[in-house]
């Protein structure tokens, strides 16, 4: 099996900007990853598609060696941005490999380590803060503490059994309160 090509892909959600790694190879095989340049990493996808270049032709299977290549390679700046466009590839590489066994990514890590996951509703309510993300979600923007109420028990009756959020204030105007950003 050889790589036959890399291609980047990204989803405006409104709010942000979600992007993938999707490689390609000449037995019909794809393996995708995805990453985040949206958050402090911009330039992010063009180091992908850099380093995703100099793999064509190699064989996916290799990963740990391919890993080690572009590591080796990018010596001289470690770290960053390069480390997360090699997490990137390494990432899409193993659900090329996996997908080539017949088998999920997680046996290839050791197996299963749990056949539950609890879930969490992530940044309840914080994206209903601005007219901009919440008219992208189709929601009613943040007035009030009733509003945060109500997303409450929309949370409940969704079954969610925890949440995390942000800091809200309405003092006057409705905004997020994020001083470590």
């Amino acid at each position: 099996m050889k790589l036959t090509g890399y291609e980047t892909l990204h989803c405006d959600a409104g709010w942000r900007v979600f992007s993938f790694l999707k490689l390609t190879t000449d037995e019909g095989l794809t393996g995708i990853s995805e990453y985040n340049a949206c958050y402090g990493s911009p330039g992010l996808t063009g180091v992908i598609e850099r380093l995703a270049a100099l793999l064509v032709g190699s064989n996916p299977s290799s990963n740990e060696h391919l890993s080690q290549q572009l590591y080796a390679m990018t010596r001289q700046a470690p770290g960053g941005m390069t480390q997360q466009a090699i997490a990137a590839i390494e990432n899409a590489l193993l659900d090329l490999k996996a997908k080539s066994l017949g088998l999920p990514v997680y046996e290839l890590l050791g197996g299963a380590v749990r056949d539950r996951l609890p879930l969490y509703w992530s940044h309840c309510g914080t994206y209903r803060m601005s007219d901009t993300t919440a008219q992208a979600m189709n929601r009613p923007r943040f007035e009030s503490l009733s509003d945060v109420a109500a997303l409450g028990k929309e949370v409940y009756e969704r079954g969610f059994k925890a949440l995390k959020t942000n800091i809200f204030l309405f003092d006057p105007e409705p905004r997020l309160h994020m001083p470590g950003f």
